[in-house]
C-alpha cells in the first residue's frame, strides 16, 4: 500500500535485516511514531522522551541504524514553566 511505498523497499529491508540479526535484541527500543506524507511521499520516525527521560542503548542502537534509510528523530517533552 501506500504506506508501504513511502517506506521504500531499502527501509523495509534495514528493519527485516536487525530483526534477523536476532529478534530478541532487536525487539524492542523501536521509535514511538511513524510519521508519513501522502502527499510527499516522505516519512520519519520519532522518538519521545519525557523531561526524566533518556534514550536506552537499544534506543540508541535502533536509532543509529534507522538513521541510515529513514529520517530519524528524537522530540524531547519539557515540563511546562509555572505561570506566577
Amino acid at each position: 500500500g501506500l504506506v508501504c511505498e513511502c517506506i521504500g523497499g531499502k527501509a523495509l529491508a534495514k528493519v527485516c535485516e536487525c530483526f534477523a540479526k536476532g529478534y530478541r535484541g532487536w525487539s524492542g527500543g523501536l521509535p514511538d511514531l511513524f510519521l508519513w506524507n501522502e502527499e510527499r511521499m516522505e516519512c520519519k520516525l520519532v522518538e519521545v522522551k519525557g523531561p526524566n527521560d533518556r534514550l536506552s542503548n537499544q534506543q540508541k542502537a535502533w536509532l543509529m541504524e534507522l538513521a541510515e534509510v529513514f529520517v530519524v528523530e528524537v522530540l524531547k517533552v519539557k515540563k511546562p514553566v509555572a505561570e506566577d
